[in-house]
Parts: structure tokens; sequence; C-alpha cells
């Protein structure tokens, strides 16, 4: 029986000391292989265990080696909570080769934690953290070009777009005559009606009816008038000031037949309704038995039709 007991601790004790020696002598890529293994199965202590020591991989091994020894060492220290020994292995990991990096979105949070750690801390003699409140950088803006610039579809085409603008004026009419006498004032009322076309931007072209009324020493004259004319609207920031002429034939107060020139300027009052008022004021010259010269002055309606307004 002594002896059974003998042989066996013999057996053990050289078990051991094989198992030792298989050890001593197994290489530091089949201890990488057994710790990979161990992860695998996630035995992450023994993975810690295996790879650990810093003595049993020397500067001397391959550098794929080394950096797959602290990546996995890495990984298994942040997953079981060691994380002073996670970011050990991660800032040695980092420094060893440009391409060590991790990425966020594939990397498990608790893992990249202490990864980020290490980064920042292999990083800190290269940062500079000194506030520089003084420095102001110029910001130099682009210069736009053509093709930088919005591009906006033009509108849809109406009828307003080839429309032409018409009105017609209904009013009073007042004239003096530099030669007449005095008289009534009522004797000097007569009327107006005429019609003005669009032709551009600016002109318009039209006629003229007028019973023109005012004083002699003998009485009212009456003359009568039709004429056309031509407007020319000012470029000015008023509602619509235009200059008038026109010229035309009639008959005057002796029945005679005249011809008639006028120059004058007419102001619109709200143009763009489709009914305002207008006043003119301008000088008619008339050349028939004898030549007059008359000042005149008209107050009314300007008609805008709803077509021409665009309603």
């Amino acid at each position: 029986m002594k002896a059974l007991c003998c042989s066996a601790f013999a057996v053990a004790v050289w078990f051991f000391a094989t198992m030792a020696h298989a050890e001593a002598l197994a290489t530091p890529a089949d201890v990488l292989a057994q710790a990979q293994k161990c992860y695998v199965e996630a035995n992450l202590g023994c993975c810690v265990r295996m790879l650990e020591p810093d003595a049993a991989w020397p500067a001397t091994l391959p550098v794929e080696v080394r950096s797959e020894r602290l990546r996995l060492l890495g990984f298994s220290a942040a997953r079981l909570d060691q994380h002073p020994l996670a970011r050990r292995a991660f800032a040695a990991w980092v420094a060893l080769a440009p391409a060590n990096r991790l990425e966020r979105a594939s990397t498990p949070p608790a893992i990249y934690a202490d990864y980020a750690a290490a980064w920042a801390e292999a990083l800190a003699p290269q940062l500079d953290r000194q506030p520089h409140l003084d420095q102001h950088l110029p910001l130099d803006a682009p210069k736009p070009t053509a093709a930088d610039l919005p591009r906006y579809a033009p509108p849809a085409t109406s009828g307003r777009d080839q429309a032409r603008d018409h009105r017609f004026y209904m009013g009073l009419t007042a004239a003096v005559s530099r030669d007449g006498g005095l008289s009534s004032p009522i004797d000097q009322l007569g009327a107006q009606m005429a019609g003005a076309f669009d032709r551009g931007a600016r002109w318009t072209f039209g006629f003229q009816l007028a019973a023109l009324r005012w004083s002699l020493r003998g009485g009212p004259a009456t003359r009568a008038l039709a004429q056309l004319e031509a407007a020319y609207a000012l470029p000015l920031a008023i509602e619509r000031l235009e200059i008038v002429a026109d010229g035309g034939f009639g008959y005057d107060y002796d029945a005679s037949l005249v011809g008639a020139v006028g120059l004058g300027v007419r102001y619109h009052v709200s143009p763009e309704r489709p009914v305002g008022l207008y006043v003119a004021l301008g000088d008619q010259l008339a050349f028939g038995s004898e030549i007059m010269q008359l000042g005149v002055l008209s107050i009314g309606v300007a008609v805008r039709p709803a077509s021409a307004s665009g309603k």
C-alpha cells in the first residue's frame, strides 16, 4: 500500500512538471491562440491571465502578434471593468501602429469608453489646451458666381399680360380767354369727353371731344372741338402725371371752322383703380378768322374698365 501511494505521488509530480515544461516551451503565438479561444468562450479571466504579463511579450515579437495581444487584453479588461488595465493596453495598442483605431459605431460602449480615454491620454502631449481668446481669424466670404444664384421659373402668363390699358374721361371744363371780359363763372363752364389707349410703358393715344365756353364782353362764347391727343406719363413718384398734346378741328362761337392745338398736363388720382378722378390744365390755341388763346381747366372722372385693370 505504501508503495502504491509513492507511485501515485511520483506520477502526479511528473504530470505537473511535464505541463509546466510544456507551458514554458509554448510560443507567444500559441498563447495568443489559446487566449483568443478563451475570449470566444467568454472566459475573460483566463484571457487576461494569459495576456497580462508584459515579460512574456518582448519587443522582438512581430508587430501583428503584439498588436493583437494588446487589443484582446484591452477588450477583455474593459468587459471585466478593469479600467486601468484596459486603458494601459489600449494606450500601448494605439502607440504601436497608426492603423490601430476603433470605430464608435461598431464598438461596444464600455470598451469604447476605455479606448477613448486611452486615446485622449496618448494625444495629451500634442494638444494645446490653452485658450486663445485674442485671436480672430479672418473669414473670407466666397464670391458667388452665376451658377450659385437661385433660378426661379417664370410665372405662367395670363390674359392681363397681353392686355392694353384704356381709360375714358368725362368731366367739366372751365375756359378763360386772355382777351375776354368778365362774366358769370357759370357762363364759362363746358364739358369734355375723351378716351386714351395705352401703346407702351408710358405713351397713350386717344381722342377728345370738348365744348369750351368763355366770357366775352358781349356775353359767353362757345367752341366745339374734336381732337386727337397723345400723352406721356412722367416717371415721377406721384400717382400719374402726364404731359398731353392735342390737335384737331372745331367750330368757334361765330360758326367759323377753326383748327386748334393744345398742350397741358393731366393728373390722375389712384390711376390703377377702375374709377378715379383727374385734373387737367392746358393751353388751347385756335386758328381761324382770328387767332385766339384759351386757358382750360378740366375736372372729372376717369373710368378704367375691369378688363383693362386685370380684374
